[in-house]
């Protein structure tokens, strides 16, 4: 049975999905750790990496970098652990 009442859609700015997709795009970098970060759906933001592929998705210039800013996202390996710590930095 359907929920009583509006539902809630949320909107999300054009500078967010793109943030988003800069992100899912970083090497070791898996969506659904992106998307687990931004409290988004995976296929949400899948959608959203389709259409900057297909150049729906696009800012006022396109040829610009957004720098991956505030938000954290843990990259994992193919076995799903997190990588080792690189000592050398820090």
């Amino acid at each position: 049975m359907p929920r009583a009442g509006p539902r809630k859609v949320q909107r999300y700015s054009l500078e967010f999905k793109l943030k988003a997709v800069k992100l899912s795009q970083l090497k070791r970098v898996e969506v659904q750790a992106v998307a687990d970060a931004l409290e988004i759906h995976p296929f949400m933001l899948s959608r959203w990496r389709k259409e900057a592929r297909d150049g729906v998705l696009r800012g006022r210039d396109a040829a610009a970098t957004i720098a991956p800013s505030s938000y954290s996202v843990t990259s994992t390996t193919t076995t799903g652990q997190s990588p080792a710590p690189n000592p050398g930095r820090g």
